[in-house]
């Protein structure tokens, strides 16, 4: 009976340990762009170590705004950037969600945002 029971807790150690391992190794990624007639939205939740390399992302894809970076922040606030371009950005490490109202920004600002969701996961994976 000893010997089941000390069986049964090695398994399970065992079980854990892969299962903590396969969870913390690779990139967990969900990524999801949804579309209304008002609305785009950008939504992903990622492994907390990207962070960096989103928040670098960001960065280099909004340069041309210099009054927005992204690097070690959390946000939750309208943003708007010097060409008029607004949003709503939520930004904490491991999720950044993003919506933009089609209806209140140029088509030019509507094409970027799509093109932001296009390369954002892209750099994510």
């Amino acid at each position: 009976m000893k010997k089941i029971s000390w069986l049964v807790v090695c398994n399970l150690l065992v079980l854990c340990f892969i299962i903590s391992c396969s969870r913390s190794g690779g990139h967990n990624l969900n990524y999801e762009v949804s579309e209304s007639g008002t609305y785009f939205i950008i939504r992903a939740k990622y492994d907390k170590q990207q962070s960096e390399e989103v928040d670098r992302f960001m960065d280099k894809y909004f340069d041309e705004h210099k009054n927005v970076s992204f690097t070690n922040t959390v946000i939750n606030a309208i943003l708007t950037l010097d060409d008029g371009t607004s949003f709503y950005i939520k930004k904490q490490p491991g999720y950044i969600s993003i919506k933009f109202n089609k209806e209140k920004n140029s088509p030019a600002a509507y094409k970027q945002m799509k093109l932001l969701g296009e390369r954002l996961k892209t750099a994510m994976q």
